[in-house]
């Protein structure tokens, strides 16, 4: 069976010489592994619409050990984001935390959408502030989604991230803000590997 849907590449590793397997988070399905054969050949087709960040459409077919990926065509690839080194960190964080905190084929559209919005905003132009800001919104709202936060005496301070549109409104992160999101994220990622503290 085959299946079509839309995706954000998280991160891919080589599957034996020439096949690469993707974790990708998808709009219908969640989080799949996704084995790409000769997706790591040089003249590989498939390659350029499967790197880390990239938003495509995949049609995948469902196979024993992964789901194979048959077709890959790029929607939206946030070139920008690769121009600057600082924001390419951050836009990584961004899809490292959903594919250390989510499970495969447990999936939330909403989340899918979270991830595409932070990236869009992140390659707009904006200074440092802001695009620390749009990392704290991100990443208390994909704790929110995941059942990790708010408690009921932090939601006055995190009001503002919480209801405010990544897409239109300016990010407001205050210290205490912070503080907190910090608080609910460290004992999440505790045993992920994962540091989030110089993004």
């Amino acid at each position: 069976m085959t299946f079509t849907t839309d995706a954000i590449v998280l991160d891919y590793t080589t599957y034996r010489d020439y096949d690469r397997i993707y974790s990708a988070y998808t709009r219908d399905y969640g989080k799949l592994n996704i084995l790409a054969r000769g997706a790591n050949k040089i003249k590989s087709k498939l390659a350029g619409h499967m790197e880390p960040c990239c938003h495509s459409s995949l049609m995948v077919a469902e196979g024993r050990a992964f789901h194979i990926l048959a077709q890959a065509r790029s929607i939206t690839s946030f070139a920008a984001i690769r121009l600057s080194a600082d924001l390419l960190y951050t836009a990584l964080s961004v899809l490292k935390a959903v594919d250390v905190l989510t499970h495969t084929e447990s999936g939330d559209s909403r989340i899918f959408y979270l991830i595409g919005k932070t990236l869009a905003r992140l390659q707009t132009s904006i200074t440092h502030e802001e695009k620390k800001a749009v990392w704290y919104y991100y990443l208390l709202n994909l704790l929110i989604h995941l059942g990790h936060a708010p408690r009921v005496i932090d939601v006055k301070v995190l009001q503002p991230l919480i209801i405010a549109d990544i897409a239109k409104d300016a990010i407001l992160l205050t210290d205490e803000a912070r503080a907190l999101i910090d608080g609910y994220a460290r004992p999440v990622f505790a045993d992920t590997r994962m540091s989030f503290d110089a993004v």
